[in-house]
């Protein structure tokens, strides 16, 4: 699933600090559609010196459709997999 954000996200940081911000997004490890645009599925997170600075939602940027049996069967057995 492809994710963005909602609307632009503006930081004010002092002149030249810009090379120490540090974006930081946080999203489950695993995710099973169906998905909505726009619907939230993470946060996306700028820190300055350790300090959030600037927090968003991270959205589905289109509609993902839940997959059919076969393939549905297919992903269970790859995440039961990868857990091992």
């Amino acid at each position: 699933v492809q994710l963005g954000v909602a609307q632009p996200m503006l930081v004010s940081v002092p002149r030249g600090r810009y090379n120490d911000l540090k974006p930081s997004i946080d999203v489950p490890k695993t995710l099973e559609a169906p998905f909505t645009a726009g619907q939230q599925i993470g946060t996306v997170k700028v820190t300055l010196d350790g300090k959030v600075i600037a927090e968003a939602p991270l959205v589905a940027v289109a509609a993902v459709e839940q997959a059919g049996f076969f393939k549905r069967l297919w992903d269970s057995f790859w995440m039961w997999w990868e857990s091992e």
